[in-house]
């Protein structure tokens, strides 16, 4: 009877256990790594959904790309975690600090909204790129 507790115990514990590199800190040159080239997908909330961008180091800078325009804005860090959209031009919403996670193969960044001029929920989401 106790070995059978034990068990389901551990089956729910690991089951339902939260990803442990979800704290996990990346540097500005980790995040950059795993998003250079990949294939980037956008979503804004209630306005777009699927607009591809793709990162690329020219020099220097970080460029970042949206692929159906060919608009640029370029990428700085923004501290722990977090990186800094700016360009494009005026009234863009994707202008601003975003917050970078990773699961597993999976890389994302969301607005902060702290400095957007947009109020909608927005995402950007790729398969992360190891080197």
């Amino acid at each position: 009877m106790n070995w059978t507790i034990t068990l389901i115990f551990m089956f729910f514990l690991t089951a339902f256990q939260a990803p442990s590199f979800a704290n996990e800190k990346f540097t500005f040159e980790q995040i950059m790594e795993m998003m250079e080239g990949a294939d980037v997908r956008y979503k804004r909330t209630g306005h777009y959904s699927n607009i591809p961008f793709k990162l690329e180091k020219k020099g220097k800078k970080w460029r970042l790309t949206q692929m159906q325009n060919r608009y640029r804005g370029t990428i700085t860090s923004a501290g722990d975690n977090k990186i800094r959209l700016d360009g494009f031009g005026s009234g863009w919403t994707i202008v601003g600090t975003w917050d970078f996670k990773k699961d597993g193969d999976t890389c994302r960044i969301d607005h902060t909204l702290k400095d957007s001029t947009g109020s909608e929920p927005m995402e950007m989401v790729w398969v992360c790129k190891l080197k």
